[in-house]
């Protein structure tokens, strides 16, 4: 019996060595030769025969990979595989299959374990786009000061601004409201692309990149923890007086 499948994983990881290694070997045992090709940061693709080579790429600033595309298919074109990993937030992993049924089903259980190997323990926030959830907590809270102005009238309360001015007033602070929370969400977003990439590709000079944003990570994250614990015993405390 023929079959297929076809997957879309949301997941951030971190591709090492050994886990491409293991991924280019199960296509390989499974369905047949395996090509490969990488999408680089400068805009260029570039292809290699083997696991070896494409370690061997330096993987440098500004040149280095944002993607990972595997192909294998068998000599005789009854089995086909397709992988791809990414650096993209809504569709980082994917993975296809076509052949027998049993080749289909144990490649797919045997990738989805490779696949969990290759998650980031900050998974959780490499996956929240904070710039759309600031954005659109601006424009909620746009909304919210455009019906307190047309419930409770056109002036402003404990000053002599009344009728259009106020109106007008009104209008522009919450527009600018929503822009600076656009502006910060932008600015925060990017901050968190870099600290919590969706995709890692962790070797050549990438790796002690992700190295150093590791210990980056860890202080940021075991701050964050220190701090609030501290605010809460401190809240007790205050409050036991």
């Amino acid at each position: 019996m023929e079959a297929s499948t076809d997957l879309s994983i949301k997941q951030s990881f971190v591709l090492k060595p050994e886990h491409i290694k293991n991924i280019i070997e199960l296509l390989n045992n499974n369905i047949g030769n395996t090509s490969i090709s990488t999408y680089c940061e400068d805009g260029i693709s570039r292809n290699y025969n083997s696991a070896d080579q494409l370690l061997s790429y330096s993987n440098p600033p500004n040149f280095r990979i944002q993607s990972i595309s595997l192909r294998a298919r068998s000599d005789d074109l009854k089995k086909s595989a397709r992988v791809v990993f990414a650096n993209e937030i809504w569709r980082s992993i994917q993975f296809g299959v076509e052949g027998p049924e049993d080749v289909v089903i144990n490649l797919r259980d045997d990738f989805m374990k490779n696949a969990a190997m290759t998650k980031a323990w900050y998974d959780r926030f490499a996956r929240i786009d904070i710039f759309r959830l600031i954005s659109l907590i601006g424009f909620s809270l746009l909304i919210i000061i455009f019906l307190c102005i047309a419930i409770w009238g056109s002036d402003v309360p404990e000053t002599n601004i009344k009728g259009p001015r106020a109106l007008a007033l009104g209008y522009i602070s919450g527009t600018g409201t929503v822009f600076a929370l656009a502006f910060i969400g932008f600015l925060v977003s990017r901050l968190r692309t870099k600290l919590f990439p969706t995709g890692t590709f962790a070797w050549g000079d990438a790796a002690e990149k992700h190295e150093f944003l590791e210990k980056v990570r860890w202080t940021i994250v075991i701050g964050f923890i220190v701090s609030f614990f501290s605010g809460v015993v401190g809240s007790i405390i205050i409050s036991l007086r």
